[in-house]
């Protein structure tokens, strides 16, 4: 089904630029995820981010019209812990100000995230989205299927760049409760109310794979629940939403339970805790921005493999 009426392109292209020149205005996302049409339908009233690698696609592939330009390499931050360099890691809170402020998101912005379409693009959407959520953003979605859902379904892409008018974006709240430190995963290890979840793939998590110097496994009593199920990896990647709870039932994860997700570096377990803490209301699910990234750098801290918990 198509999202929009046969009309002629340059009508279409009219409309849409009509729409996205607007200033938008305070409204409120129906969910964490909205689909294109709802899209469609309330472009003068979000702010939309697109996140990717590079700056030149967006240029010259296109975007849907009004987005804003967000590379994923403005996200990232590097931050030493017990001397330790750990990339990748979560913005400051004067970094994450002035990159909001760059963007042109207000406080009382109503954002959709949009990906590429494809799984690393809706990696980059939800690691935006927990990041924002981190830092008070309620008012925010990730649009399901990203750019390449749009186009299928009858959008256009304007080309050329976007330049927003710049804001004062300012944090009034930190959730701490959705991010996991590594002293949290190593009480989580004795804890049985709290459940560990490796999201990376099976070779991975046995340890038939390296996980860092000299490191094969997983953390002890971590759970299985690969990312690969909850969302599309190939082709354009939607999410299971009806078949998230069935699934992660397969795999032994309470949705309901005190969960910490981690990855490598926080990037994949960023769609398991979106899944599990806004599609599924789990409130007592956070993301370990170390993830293995930062556990297997202290020899001293316990992994197992060869054994699924």
């Amino acid at each position: 089904m198509r999202l929009f009426s046969p009309i002629r392109k340059p009508a279409f292209l009219l409309l849409v630029t009509l729409l996205a020149s607007y200033k938008a205005s305070a409204i409120t996302v129906p969910s964490p995820l909205v689909d294109t049409q709802w899209l469609a339908n309330n472009l003068n009233n979000v702010v939309m981010l697109d996140i990717r690698y590079d700056r030149d696609s967006f240029r010259t592939n296109g975007h849907i019209p009004g987005a804003v330009l967000l590379r994923w390499r403005e996200l990232a931050s590097q931050r030493e812990i017990d001397g330790i360099k750990l990339a990748g890691m979560l913005l400051d809170k004067k970094k994450f100000e002035k990159l909001m402020s760059k963007k042109g998101v207000k406080n009382d912005s109503a954002v959709i995230i949009v990906g590429s379409g494809n799984f690393g693009g809706a990696v980059m959407a939800a690691r935006l989205y927990w990041t924002m959520k981190y830092y008070g953003h309620d008012n925010l979605a990730i649009l399901d299927g990203g750019t390449a859902k749009w186009v299928a379904e009858g959008g256009k892409l304007d080309l050329g760049k976007n330049w927003p008018a710049s804001s004062e974006y300012k944090v009034t709240t930190e959730r701490r409760k959705i991010l996991a430190t590594r002293a949290d995963v190593s009480q989580a290890i004795k804890d049985n109310h709290v459940q560990l979840i490796d999201v990376r793939g099976l070779p991975s998590y046995l340890g038939l794979t390296y996980s860092g110097p000299n490191r094969k496994g997983h953390i002890p009593t971590a759970k299985h629940w690969p990312v690969s199920t909850t969302v599309n990896t190939s082709g354009i990647a939607t999410f299971h939403v009806e078949q998230a709870k069935p699934v992660a039932d397969l795999f032994g994860i309470d949705t309901q339970k005190s969960a910490i997700a981690y990855c490598w570096h926080g990037n994949l377990a960023s769609i398991t805790w979106f899944v599990m803490h806004e599609l599924l209301g789990n409130e007592k699910a956070s993301l370990y921005d170390g993830s293995i990234g930062e556990w297997v750098q202290h020899q001293e801290l316990p992994f197992t493999k060869m054994k699924i918990e």
